[in-house]
């Protein structure tokens, strides 16, 4: 299962991305879902399950086309299931249970306490030496 966005690539095929690289798709079997009212666009955060078919033709391991983090893959993947990540409040994602506006309240497995722009804003993506 992949989480990222849907992008169009230079040669015109469709793709999934986020900060770890790129994919192209095949979605020639895909079901959306839910069936009867799902539409999708280039810019929208998917969520895609399927199986990663790797090139017959590879010129070694790895990213093709660029290396390192970000990179896009050799291969494609074949998309089963296209769907939208499911809607959740605020509180369930930051793990927070309670009455709403009480004092009295607990945080628990979510994401409260990760600040994921921060963090990544202050890692460095090259080391310098």
């Amino acid at each position: 299962m992949l989480l990222g966005m849907l992008v169009v690539l230079p040669t015109g095929g469709l793709a999934i991305s986020d900060l770890t690289g790129t994919i192209a798709l095949d979605l020639s079997q895909a079901i959306a879902i839910p069936e009867d009212s799902a539409w999708f666009a280039p810019g929208m955060i998917v969520l895609m399950d399927g199986v990663y078919e790797e090139e017959e033709e590879s010129h070694g391991k790895g990213l093709s086309g660029s290396s390192g983090v970000g990179g896009t893959l050799g291969g494609k993947f074949q998309g089963f299931f296209v769907g939208q990540p499911p809607c959740e409040k605020r509180r369930a994602t930051l793990g927070v249970s309670g009455p709403d506006g009480g004092q009295d309240h607990t945080i628990g497995g979510g994401f409260g306490w990760i600040d994921f722009l921060d963090a990544l804003l202050k890692t460095p993506l090259v080391e310098v030496v």
